[in-house]
């Protein structure tokens, strides 16, 4: 049943946030805004995957490509958005996590493999960035004011969420490496749990706006 429940939590979480994305639209910070973007992508790209699985269709392919669309979307909003970084930081990343993702799939990995190292790399990269960003918040004296800071909880969910499957990587290997039944399904287990904790913060984070407006932060 656990299973079941997780396994869809990339279709329903997003479908979720999309629905509180738009119940608290009106007070949504610009910083924010492109998430309704980032959304809709997870709604299509995962609700096309689970339908492919139902019919006993490879789907793998479709996460190569949402681990590049994630990429370049959290690195822009963490970097541009929420460190307010130079743009060269951004574009040197991106540039390099593609070479690599192109490098993963046309000579390492096919696309029809799961959980390629481009992916590994992805959640590295994601797991950093948000670190950063959620010490520099926390050096700042910004965390008795948390409830006020949307940017905070969707780091945090990032972060989560990216280490979750970073765990769900090595999971699959070790699985296959010792012959266990349902690798994949298991090791996807981590990765359902991380989907679950990233939609929940985001929300959270849209929530905060409901509350008050962020102090002058950034």
């Amino acid at each position: 049943m656990i299973y079941q429940v997780l396994g869809y939590s990339d279709t329903y979480m997003p479908s979720l946030t999309l629905i509180i994305f738009f119940l608290c639209r009106r007070g949504i910070g610009k910083e924010e805004y492109g998430f309704l973007y980032f959304i809709i992508v997870n709604v299509l790209i995962f609700g096309a995957s689970n339908v492919l699985f139902q019919f006993k269709i490879n789907n793998l392919f479709l996460y190569h490509f949402y681990y590049l669309f994630e990429l370049f979307f959290i690195t822009h909003y963490v970097i541009l958005q929420l460190l307010r970084l130079s743009p060269v930081l951004f574009y040197s990343i991106t540039v390099l996590y593609t070479l690599l993702w192109l490098l993963d799939f046309f000579v390492w990995n096919p696309l029809a493999l799961f959980n390629n190292y481009a992916s590994i790399f992805e959640r590295v990269i994601i797991i950093m960035l948000s670190s950063y960003y959620l010490l520099v918040f926390l050096k700042n004296g910004s965390s008795f004011k948390i409830y006020n800071m949307p940017g905070f909880f969707i780091a945090l969910g990032f972060l989560f969420s990216s280490v979750f499957g970073v765990v769900s990587f090595f999971a699959y290997h070790y699985y296959s490496e010792n012959n266990i039944v349902n690798a994949d399904v298991n090791a996807w287990l981590f990765e359902s749990i991380g989907t679950v904790l990233k939609f929940t913060f985001i929300i959270t984070g849209f929530l905060c706006y409901k509350l008050q407006r962020r102090p002058p932060y950034h």
